[in-house]
């Protein structure tokens, strides 16, 4: 299953259905979108200069999603109309044997690899756990026989929270042409706007090209 965290984009979320009903997979898992994904009166924001959601987290885990997202969603509003809609991302991987968090940085406390040690890592955690099967090569695909695996995949501006990670086994990074680059610490956008009272969502990801539109994300993985 491939597990939405608070989703900011209809379109990305259209396109995520999209992608993801083009191979074949069709279990989608949205956890608490914001305000932007959603069709009125669940777009709106506090009257406070914040992009801070009037609606709560509970409200918006069961509000529709803005009309946006079903166009962009072509022949895959099915996929919006029945995806699994929770309020904590805990929720949403409740019935998970393992799952792996995608990130673009470096992250503390959790191993990073490329996707396709994931596979592997997937395989192995798998091969231990069960009793009967001595076989440490597994594919991927064999290994979701023995429960679902999720892959959760951050807000467009803010990644994963410590807590959504907290959830995951491994880190998973999609090689790009940063792959490998470690993050560097000073300076970056947003810094020279930290007196102003309204803050805004700025990408925290790593250094160089790292990061991915969701919906790319999501396709590369569902390959």
């Amino acid at each position: 299953c491939f597990v939405l965290c608070r989703p900011q984009g209809p379109a990305n979320v259209g396109g995520i259905a999209r992608v993801m009903n083009n191979f074949g997979i069709t279990d989608l898992r949205v956890v608490a979108p914001e305000p932007g994904a959603l069709a009125p009166p669940f777009d709106a924001l506090m009257d406070d200069g914040s992009d801070r959601a009037i609606h709560s987290a509970k409200d918006r885990s069961t509000a529709p999603f803005a009309d946006e997202a079903r166009i962009m969603a072509v022949h895959a509003a099915h996929l919006l109309r029945d995806a699994g809609r929770f309020e904590t991302a805990a929720d949403a991987v409740a019935d998970c044997v393992f799952v792996a968090a995608t990130t673009a940085r470096p992250r503390e406390n959790l191993p990073i690899v490329s996707v396709r040690d994931a596979c592997a890592s997937v395989s192995q955690n798998v091969s231990r756990n069960a009793s009967q099967n001595a076989n440490s090569s597994l594919s991927l695909t064999d290994a979701t026989n023995d429960g679902k695996v999720a892959i959760l995949f951050g807000n467009e501006a803010t990644g994963l929270t410590n807590e959504e990670l907290s959830l995951a086994t491994v880190g998973v990074m999609l090689p790009t042409a940063s792959f490998g680059v470690p993050a560097q610490s000073g300076g970056g956008e947003g810094t020279k706007n930290e007196g102003k009272k309204k803050k805004t969502k700025r990408y925290t990801g790593g250094v160089g090209p790292t990061s991915l539109n969701t919906s790319h994300a999501v396709a590369a993985s569902a390959c």
